[in-house]
């Protein structure tokens, strides 16, 4: 991704929400083009995840989850292994 202009987070600031289009103005201090098209979207959260670096493969090691056993949604217990 040429031009990415990524904004190094610090341990005080934060995303004003955790909408991807306030995610993406976090990091890449701009606004995502052509948002809400599933192209565009995609596109944006691997911008994030590309900025994010380090910090982001660190929480999806702390917060992986096995996909082979039972899981909470929303509240409602889902058994994939039927």
């Amino acid at each position: 991704m040429t031009g990415l202009k990524a904004i190094h987070m610090n341990t005080i600031s934060k995303p004003k929400s955790g909408k991807l289009s306030d995610i993406y103005y976090f990091y890449l201090n701009d606004e995502i083009p052509s948002a809400h098209r599933a192209e565009s979207d995609v596109m944006a959260l691997i911008a994030c995840t590309v900025a994010a670096g380090q910090e982001f493969v660190n929480w999806m090691d702390k917060n992986a989850k096995d996909f082979n056993k039972n899981i909470k949604v929303r509240d409602c217990q889902v058994d994939i292994q039927k």
